[in-house]
């Protein structure tokens, strides 16, 4: 197989997505960390070009993976200050095990610390 130029995805002046062959890389050049969230339309529309199933990068750091299925990107992933973050597809959508659906309220304590522990899973539906 031959090299497959990186392909822009997306591009707002401080993050930047870029389609590779192996996966998609995720740019930050804010001088803070970027949480990018599937609730953020452009990203998620943007990634729906991407092969759906699951994404990891080998820092072992959390929020380091992305779900990203027919709608687009599905999980919150962590970008440190300046840096990049290279996601590597590892397998199918079908890889991923579903533990539990915990219905929630809007204003639930429950969720709220869910949130600040940064136990959210792979769908991060928190609108907060």
């Amino acid at each position: 197989a031959g090299t497959q130029n990186p392909e822009a995805l997306f591009y707002d002046g401080t993050l930047g997505l870029l389609r590779t062959a192996a996966g998609v890389m995720i740019i930050n050049e804010a001088a803070c960390e970027y949480n990018v969230h599937p609730m953020w339309q452009d990203v998620r529309l943007a990634t729906r070009v991407l092969e759906h199933g699951v994404y990891e990068d080998s820092s072992g750091c959390p929020f380091r993976s992305a779900i990203v299925s027919a709608h687009g990107l599905q999980s919150r992933v962590k970008v440190p200050p300046k840096g990049a973050v290279h996601l590597k597809r590892t397998g199918p959508l079908s890889s991923v095990k579903q533990i539990a659906l915990l219905p929630l309220g809007d204003r639930c304590s429950i969720r709220m610390l869910l949130h600040k522990i940064e136990y959210d899973g792979p769908c991060y539906p928190f609108d907060l």
